[in-house]
């Protein structure tokens, strides 16, 4: 089957969360030759943003999202070690996690992977992250990068707390925070003062390699 084909069926099969058919696609690609960043950037989350779309234009069913939920996670899970295999260099270190309140993690997940790949190695705090706890998990495990996701518009104000924990600890030089979400915006990223802010998963690791080089300017 033709690459983009396959990586276009494979979208399909997660929108749909026919988890068996997409995984063994997935498979299918890897086995022949398709990089997993490939994979992730042309298949996995343009999937993801049509079943978010689904879900904020309430078009799809608790059910149906479940189902591609679970799909993306298997996916993630079968990505992961080719993605690692081909990261190279550790750039720097970021820790990772969806909001206090929040128990959603697809974005998460992905963004998790794709900076995975751009060269950084990734602490997963999960889901219902305080802002406490990611300091203390900046700190103690040395981190460059605080990721925090929102799903929830009312979680959103959590972020907020995030920088000012930060920024009370006198971290602000050293550790930098990148916020994003669904229905998290530039706008709102510039209004609670965070460093970074990242539309989608594919940014991501750009906008970390921004906030990398502002940290190593001012050490």
């Amino acid at each position: 089957m033709e690459q983009e084909k396959l990586l276009l069926q494979i979208e399909e099969e997660l929108v749909q969360g026919d988890r068996k058919a997409m995984l063994a696609h997935c498979s299918e690609a890897l086995d022949g030759g398709v990089k997993a960043r490939t994979l992730l950037d042309n298949a996995l989350i343009p999937g993801m943003r049509r079943v978010s779309e689904k879900f904020h234009s309430a078009e799809g069913s608790v059910p149906e999202i479940m189902l591609s939920s679970r799909a993306m996670n298997e996916a993630v899970e079968l990505l992961r070690p080719y993605i690692l295999q081909a990261r190279g260099d550790i750039h720097g270190r970021v820790c990772i996690g969806t909001v206090a309140g929040d128990l959603h993690d697809i974005g998460k997940n992905l963004v998790a992977m794709v900076l995975e790949s751009e060269g950084f190695e990734v602490i997963d705090l999960g889901v219902d992250v305080t802002p406490e706890q990611f300091v203390e998990t900046a700190v103690a495990e040395k981190c460059d990068i605080i990721c925090c996701s929102a799903l929830l518009t009312t979680t959103m104000p959590v972020m907020k707390e995030v920088v000012e924990a930060v920024r009370k600890a006198g971290l602000h030089d050293q550790i930098k925070v990148m916020i994003g979400g669904a229905p998290v915006s530039e706008a709102f990223a510039q209004a609670i003062d965070a460093d970074g802010y990242s539309g989608d998963a594919v940014s991501a690791g750009e906008t970390a390699r921004k906030l990398l080089k502002m940290i190593r300017l001012t050490e």
